[in-house]
């Protein structure tokens, strides 16, 4: 991988991390399109970069996070349950979900289309959203987590590599 390719992957990173598409996914997508063999560096890059990215919400948030006992508990019960979830399958997500990238693209244009019917729904009134970080319960947290357990399989990709 020479610089224009890490800029390239790092600028994709940068912008999806914050989007609510899979990040993984469109890297996974961008070094196939660039050729770029997976190597142990290739590995640690795609791993560092992603971490980068949610270490600057936790550094952004930090006081926040931390006045907020309730949201602390809430984080770490839907991690807990996304672990739970989303680790018994680690080795059918390595082995089928990333190794195919049509399933990949699926995926991304399944999530793209589902998003936009629920903002039209939302918009229209038909889905009401009333809920924020200070009224959120255990109950939706632990909701959450397996929800988010659901969005881990292409973060697989990148904690295997």
């Amino acid at each position: 991988m020479d610089l224009i390719n890490s800029i390239f992957l790092g600028i994709i990173e940068g912008i999806t991390e914050f989007l609510p598409v899979s990040s993984t996914a469109h890297l996974i997508l961008a070094s196939k399109i660039l050729n770029i063999s997976q190597n142990d560096f290739i590995k640690f890059f795609e791993i560092f970069i992603q971490s980068g990215a949610i270490l600057s919400i936790v550094f952004l948030y930090f006081k926040y996070i931390l006045k907020n006992k309730k949201l602390i508990l809430h984080i770490l019960v839907s991690f807990l349950m996304t672990s739970l979830i989303a680790l018994p399958f680690y080795k059918i997500i390595k082995n089928v979900f990333f190794e195919d990238i049509f399933l990949i693209i699926f995926s991304l244009i399944f999530i793209g289309l589902l998003m936009i019917i629920i903002e039209n729904l939302i918009e229209k009134n038909k889905i009401k959203i009333f809920k924020n970080l200070e009224n959120l319960t255990l109950k939706e947290a632990i909701l959450i987590g397996i929800f988010q357990s659901l969005s881990v399989i292409p973060e697989y990709h990148v904690l295997e590599q």
